[in-house]
């Protein structure tokens, strides 16, 4: 046990604070991230699923007696983390439901998906510096990795209740238990406001709502790609060339994006 993780195993107002300030936060980005794949703002899936991933792992940290301070939004590293102290609670590869299926693909790997929010959710996203590709089992991807990560949001080894289990034992033996199953959007707004999140929030919701998940409609198993700004504007006139230049000295920008438009400029 990390000397750290004492604090959340004897203080119920460290593991409170920890819930409130990431984990609820995580909640609300996951949200979103599943609004914006909803009506396919795919930059803003991007980041907003990248913020969710980021905080939910942190939470996870800090329940255990690990910093986050110098972390920063290196996903890839929290997750290896993450990984280490879990251990099989976190599964390599995760199935895809049927509805979700292509020709090609009917599982995936966690690390691989967190790779590619990590590049697509990137800061540069932001400011439409890169394109993203959004592709349908992008939405339960992230349905499965935001319910993964939050089920360890707990000191793992503390016991569970009155119970001779730990938190760690309750969730090896039920793979779909979560020990907080209310999200923190559902206790704050009015009930209308409540009730479009839970619509958003179920909608062809596998992980946590199989049953229902397909009663609005089929699922979109296709994929849609946004491309960068920049395209529209390196092959075209003299003006918009220039428009490039003005803007690259007028604003900050990746230093790689930076130098790889100068060098085809």
């Amino acid at each position: 046990m990390c000397e750290g993780a004492l604090i959340t195993h004897n203080n119920i107002f460290a593991r409170e604070l920890a819930w409130r300030l990431f984990r609820d936060a995580a909640d609300q980005d996951y949200l979103v991230a599943r609004w914006a794949a909803s009506v396919g703002l795919s930059h803003q899936f991007f980041w907003s699923a990248e913020q969710a991933i980021e905080k939910y792992l942190k939470c996870a940290l800090l329940q255990n007696g690990h910093k986050v301070a110098s972390s920063n939004h290196d996903i890839i590293a929290l997750f290896n983390t993450a990984s280490n102290i879990s251990g099989n609670l976190l599964p390599t590869e995760l199935n895809l439901p049927k509805e979700f299926d292509g020709p090609d693909s009917v599982s995936f790997l966690l690390k691989d998906f967190v790779a590619d929010v990590c590049d697509q959710g990137s800061p540069n996203v932001r400011y439409r510096q890169i394109g993203v590709t959004l592709e349908g089992q992008d939405l339960h991807k992230i349905d499965e990795a935001c319910f993964k990560f939050r089920r360890i949001c707990f000191p793992l080894d503390l016991q569970y209740g009155n119970l001779p289990k730990t938190f760690r034992n309750i969730l090896e033996s039920d793979r779909r238990h979560h020990p907080h199953p209310m999200m923190s959007f559902e206790r704050v707004g009015t009930m209308q406001q409540v009730q479009e999140r839970l619509r958003i929030f179920k909608w062809r919701n596998f992980s946590y709502f199989e049953d229902t998940a397909l009663e609005l409609g089929e699922i979109n198993a296709g994929f849609q790609v946004h491309r960068t700004p920049w395209n529209s504007f390196l092959d075209k006139s003299k003006e918009s060339r220039e428009a490039i230049r003005w803007i690259l000295k007028s604003a900050k920008f990746d230093i790689a994006v930076k130098a790889e438009l100068e060098e085809y400029l």
